[in-house]
């Protein structure tokens, strides 16, 4: 019984956070597949990879950051603390960041792709995701501490 309880506040988390900011990453992805495939902006404008792997290095920082949030809530994660979620934020960007262009070396190796033009690129695409999802973070720090604030408030009475 208890193992259904848990997997149903699973999928409410899963379901809470792709609802209030799963939006983003989805919308900065077809964006860049419009970019890509119909408007070629890539070839025609090759230095406008540098703010969208900045931008999307924001926008998933974004959902992990509601994500982490919403896990806390629904008890899925620990309890909320400003430091480790700014971590988990942080860590989870960095890994979707890397995913990512394994994802684009795949696509180049096995399917004929034209993303990666060698290493110094997919080192400074890895930077600007890790750069936006940082910048994102840092913005959030005053947000993260009136949660933190709100929650001592709750827990001292």
């Amino acid at each position: 019984m208890a193992t259904r309880r848990l997997a149903a506040s699973h999928r409410q988390w899963i379901t809470q956070s792709v609802l209030e900011s799963g939006w983003a990453p989805i919308a900065v992805f077809c964006l860049h597949v419009a970019m890509s495939r119909v408007f070629d902006a890539y070839r025609l404008l090759p230095g406008i990879d540098i703010p969208m792997h900045f931008l999307g290095g924001m926008v998933i920082a974004f959902f992990f950051h509601r994500a982490s949030i919403n896990g806390s809530q629904l008890k899925v994660l620990g309890a909320f603390h400003p430091l480790t979620h700014g971590l988990l934020v942080f860590f989870a960007t960095c890994a979707a960041t890397v995913f990512w262009e394994f994802a684009e070396f795949i696509n180049d190796r096995y399917f004929a792709g034209h993303s990666q033009a060698g290493l110094v690129d997919t080192l400074r695409d890895m930077l600007m995701g890790i750069l936006g999802g940082t910048t994102l973070i840092i913005g959030m720090i005053p947000r993260v501490a009136r949660i933190a604030a709100k929650k001592t408030e709750i827990a001292n009475g």
